[in-house]
């Protein structure tokens, strides 16, 4: 059986409240009445009726104070109220809807139109309810969506940083066996080089999924000073040496003396670099071109810093995402980020935003090259004793 709804009628006139309650099929409605606002106002908060039908002219405590109590309640302001009035004229109406009552009628009410309206408000009463009911299952739901990407993150944190160890026994390892290279056939060697390049490549991604991490945390702050951009791309471009003699890639790259120091830090900035530089390697054909350059932007002593390829190039239409880590799996599948660049393009955005700059990548499509650039605001003179 259909559940009743629940009407309170409040009328102090006694023939106009049997007119009333006559009209509403008890069938169909649970009525309660009433014919004083402080005893109707008790009634709402007790039973909780779908729609409340309130003589506008009851004595004491009027119906238009009592529509305001109950739109002043954060319990019971969904309740419609349609305020009844035997006046004629604009003056009760709009009193009415000052209020906060959701319909106004008035007096003699026709019994057709009084169940058009009781209907219609009952209805939109429904759409109310289960627009808020879907409302609480979607803030339970994004609680435990939230609870379980903390435990999630605590995973991934764990597996990462038991990750860490054996990886690091092995870089040692290779790196114990390289230094005794003398030993080594030519083969041997080649072999174990590729291998540190992918142990190094490894552990730079476990970083920079911690990174990446703690940095949206805000637990991650960079460590500014005074740091010579020359020795940086030096520091970067030793890294990749073995990488790019290996591809016969022609690198292009500025003169040290002429770079400006900049108040930065290193190891963020250096890893930023890096990373730009491992995709234009990766991303470039055997005896292709990078080129490194920095210029001023004429703008607050700004610096532009460019990592250009002449690879794979890229559509226009991931210029914004290939910076963002949710959009990963779509790169991947088409082909954008290949090998582990796709949470390195996310810390890098990350750095450079924290030192309040700006990333971005610029191509003219696929097969023609990339050039990512990012501007590090407030660059020092050239000698770096500028403040």
């Amino acid at each position: 059986m259909k559940e009743r709804k629940k009407i309170l009628l409040v009328e102090s006139d006694a023939r106009e409240m049997r007119s009333l309650q006559s009209a509403l099929d008890p069938g169909i409605y649970q009525v309660f009445s009433s014919s004083r606002g402080d005893e109707a106002l008790e009634m709402v908060c007790r039973n909780r009726p779908d729609l409340v039908l309130l003589d506008a002219r009851i004595p004491e405590m009027n119906g238009f104070d009592v529509c305001r109590q109950m739109k002043h309640q954060l319990d019971t302001r969904q309740i419609p109220v349609i305020l009844t009035s035997e006046r004629n004229g604009c003056e009760d109406r709009i009193v009415a809807m000052e209020a906060g009552a959701d319909d106004f009628l008035h007096k003699p009410i026709d019994p057709v139109e009084l169940k058009i309206r009781v209907n219609s408000m009952l209805r939109l009463k429904a759409y109310a309810d289960d627009l808020e009911k879907s409302c609480r299952e979607i803030a339970r739901k994004n609680d435990q969506l939230m609870e379980l990407e903390g435990v999630r993150e605590e995973l991934a944190h764990m597996i990462i940083h038991d990750m860490t160890n054996p990886l690091s026994a092995v870089t040692l390892g290779v790196e114990t066996v390289l230094y005794e290279r003398e030993n080594l056939s030519e083969k041997q060697e080649r072999i174990l080089e590729i291998c540190l390049v992918n142990c190094r490549e490894h552990m730079a991604l476990i970083d920079n999924i911690l990174d990446v991490y703690r940095m949206e945390s805000r637990e991650f702050n960079p460590s500014k000073k005074l740091t010579s951009l020359g020795e940086l791309i030096d520091g970067v471009l030793v890294m990749f040496r073995h990488r790019i003699e290996a591809k016969r890639i022609t690198l292009v790259r500025p003169e040290g003396p002429g770079l400006p120091h900049m108040r930065i830090d290193p190891m963020l900035m250096k890893r930023v670099l890096a990373n730009l530089v491992s995709n234009a390697i990766r991303h470039t054909p055997a005896e292709g071109r990078i080129e490194i350059d920095v210029r001023p932007t004429g703008e607050r002593g700004d610096y532009v810093i460019r990592v250009t390829d002449n690879g794979t190039g890229m559509d226009p239409v991931y210029f914004e995402k290939v910076f963002d880590k949710f959009q990963q799996v779509e790169m991947k599948k088409a082909g954008v980020i290949r090998g582990n660049l796709g949470l390195g393009l996310a810390f890098c955005k990350l750095v450079v935003e924290a030192h309040d700059g700006r990333i971005w990548v610029e191509s003219d499509g696929i097969g023609k090259g990339c050039s990512f650039r990012f501007i590090i605001p407030g660059a020092l003179v050239p000698n770096g004793t500028g403040l």
